[in-house]
C-alpha cells in the first residue's frame, strides 16, 4: 500500500456479489446478508452502487456541489444509477466507468484527458484543482450500438 496521502480515491461496492451461478463450485458467499445490505438496502436489488471517499473530482457520482461534499466516509447511493442494473464497474485515479445489463456505459469523475468518453461538456464542472469533472454518471452515447459487457480503467 503507498504511504502517500491519494485526495483522488473512491471506493465502490455493489449491495451483493451474490450473482454466481455456478452450483458446482465451492460457495465463500453465505445466504445471509452483508453488513452493508442489511444497513443501507434490505429491500433494493443487488445491483445498487454505493460510493465513498474522496469527492475532488466528482468521483462519488453524486449530484452536490463539489465544494460542499468533498467527500463521505460513510457509504452514499448513487441515486442517478438507482433505476438501473449495474453489472460491471471500474475505478480509475478520480473517475469511474459502470455498465448496466443493457450493455450501455455511465461515467463520472474527472474529465480533464477525456477519460469519461463524453462529448458534451455542458454538465461538467471544476474540480479542486480547477479541471473539468462529471460529478454524476453520464450515458456514453457514442457507444450506444455496442453492447459493453466489461470495463477497466486505469
Amino acid at each position: 500500500m503507498n504511504s502517500n496521502k491519494d485526495n483522488s480515491s473512491c471506493s465502490l461496492f455493489p449491495t451483493s456479489i451474490n450473482s454466481i451461478t455456478d452450483n458446482s463450485a465451492p460457495s465463500l458467499i453465505s445466504n445471509k446478508l452483508t453488513f452493508f445490505e442489511s444497513k443501507y438496502s434490505p429491500n433494493k436489488s443487488l445491483t445498487t452502487l454505493y460510493s465513498f471517499g474522496s469527492n475532488e473530482m466528482g468521483q462519488l457520482g453524486q449530484k452536490q456541489n463539489l465544494k460542499i461534499l468533498r467527500y463521505s466516509s460513510s457509504p452514499i447511493e448513487i441515486s442517478t444509477l438507482s433505476n438501473e442494473s449495474i453489472t460491471n464497474y471500474s475505478l480509475g485515479g478520480g473517475h469511474v466507468v459502470a455498465v448496466n445489463s443493457e450493455g450501455q456505459l455511465y461515467s463520472w469523475g474527472a474529465c480533464a484527458c477525456g477519460q469519461l468518453g463524453i462529448d458534451d461538456a455542458s454538465n461538467t464542472v471544476l474540480d479542486s484543482e480547477g479541471y473539468p469533472a462529471q460529478p454524476f454518471p453520464k450515458q456514453i452515447i457514442r457507444l450506444n450500438n455496442i453492447k459493453i459487457k466489461y470495463v477497466a480503467c486505469g
